[in-house]
């Protein structure tokens, strides 16, 4: 019926400009590399340690990033929660202070990590166990925010029409008197980037899946 939401030329909707989490695959195929660049060759423990090493710390900073994305999400649903004028329903507001407990938690986890490091090789590194657990909370949080920010928002955020469809039916988008119709699709176009994009697949597997320390 209406136009999909990734037309370009609108005066707010251009695409996904909230941008996206992406990675991609690179194949080294005949590939050249001089000696003198070469630090590591047939020393399976030495590659399997800088595997290692690298999971602890990129879960330690993926814990406090996975807060960073939660608090978006939680600003986001609290906004949607005005526009849609349900700011003063108790069992909605207590999914968004759910949503700020699992940010606060999973970035003090982070910190705790860092701070309980230790130095290996002349290089420090997060403490594995706690680095390990905020992988956890944090995924498990993101999820769950995920899940409140979806159930705050309704349907609409996968049901959207795009911005060149306003005129047509801004009237019934509208559902706080102290909000526009536009204001409120603009939170709702926000909020469907965070539902709709690959943020939890790549929250979920960045830093590898959950695999023990050395």
């Amino acid at each position: 019926m209406f136009r999909p939401s990734s037309v370009k030329g609108g005066s707010f909707e251009v695409g996904n400009k909230y941008g996206d989490r992406t990675s991609c695959m690179v194949v080294f195929d005949d590939v050249f590399i001089p000696w003198e660049r070469v630090f590591v060759f047939e020393d399976l423990k030495a590659a399997r340690d800088v595997v290692s090493y690298f999971a602890p710390s990129h879960r330690c900073v993926g814990a406090a990033c996975k807060a960073g994305f939660i608090d978006s999400m939680a600003e986001a649903a609290s906004l949607m929660l005005k526009t849609s004028g349900l700011e003063g329903v108790s069992v909605l507001q207590q999914k968004v202070a759910e949503m700020v407990a699992v940010s606060e938690g999973a970035f003090a986890i982070s910190v705790g990590a860092a701070v309980k490091g230790a130095n290996y090789s002349g290089c420090w590194l997060p403490h594995f166990q706690m680095a390990n657990a905020g992988k956890v909370i944090g995924i498990d949080g993101f999820a769950k925010a995920l899940m409140n920010l979806v159930d705050i928002s309704g349907g609409i955020i996968g049901t959207s029409p795009s911005e060149f469809d306003l005129e047509i039916v801004g009237d019934f988008l509208q559902a706080s008197e102290k909000f526009t119709a536009e204001q409120r699709f603009k939170i709702v176009k926000f909020i469907e980037f965070w539902a709709t994009s690959s943020h939890l697949v790549g929250a979920f597997h960045g830093g590898g899946r959950l695999l023990l320390p050395p």
